[in-house]
């Protein structure tokens, strides 16, 4: 904090804004009630270093000029908006910064476009996954012992998933067509049937390209509830 006691200055010895349309509280006459928040950390007067700075009524005014390039982060000069020679109880004291935006403010914003190529897509097609794999019994995700599925991430908009088996045999084909990443398989053949514990190979067909994913399966211990 700056008080600058010089004459004609309409200081008392208290912290007051400038009286509202008497004086300036810029002005070199004064009276000067400035608060500066500086870029440096907090040092006792009496072991100098930035406090001389703030204690240097001559250094200060140029450096509101930025002709001293002192470390100030904010100034503020306050000044009263009504009439009063003295806080009064209830009395508010509000900061409004010089660089309000308004209205009439526009702003742009540039970013750098998507970098494409043969190889970034090779290295995007590289992502793509099943999960939990191995798939052991159960899932985390499910909600009911009759809902079993895997899942398949970072997959594009359409993509068509054909499962098979180590033997070759084609087991499923799943269709995407929608802005998800995910894909479930619900463990089912296409007659709906649950699939047998093993191996299984996905082939991902895209317009980027194809992935291949391994997944094995160990379906959990059959009970039957009818028989």
């Amino acid at each position: 904090f700056l008080e600058n006691l010089q004459p004609g200055g309409l200081v008392n010895g208290a912290y007051g804004p400038a009286f509202y349309g008497d004086v300036s509280n810029i002005a070199s006459s004064g009276p000067r009630e400035w608060l500066f928040i500086m870029d440096l950390d907090y040092t006792d007067p009496a072991q100098g270093e930035n406090s001389d700075i703030m204690l240097n009524n001559g250094l200060i005014p140029d450096a509101a000029n930025g002709e001293d390039n002192l470390p100030f982060m904010w100034i503020i000069f306050a000044e009263r908006r009504q009439e009063a020679r003295f806080p009064q109880d209830g009395d508010s004291f509000l900061l409004i910064a010089n660089h309000v935006n308004t209205a009439d403010d526009v702003f742009s914003f540039t970013v750098p476009g998507a970098n494409v190529s043969d190889e970034a897509a090779a290295d995007d097609l590289k992502k793509i996954t099943a999960f939990p794999n191995p798939y052991y019994g159960v899932n985390e995700a499910e909600t009911s012992r009759y809902s079993k599925f895997v899942t398949f991430s970072h997959l594009p908009p359409r993509a068509v998933v054909r499962l098979f088996d180590l033997s070759g045999a084609l087991v499923r084909i799943l269709e995407k067509d929608d802005a998800d990443q995910f894909l479930r398989w619900d463990l089912t053949n296409d007659n709906g049937l649950p699939v047998a514990s093993g191996m299984y190979v996905a082939h991902i067909k895209m317009e980027q390209g194809t992935r291949i994913v391994k997944l094995a399966v160990i379906a959990e211990q059959q009970f039957l509830e009818n028989f």
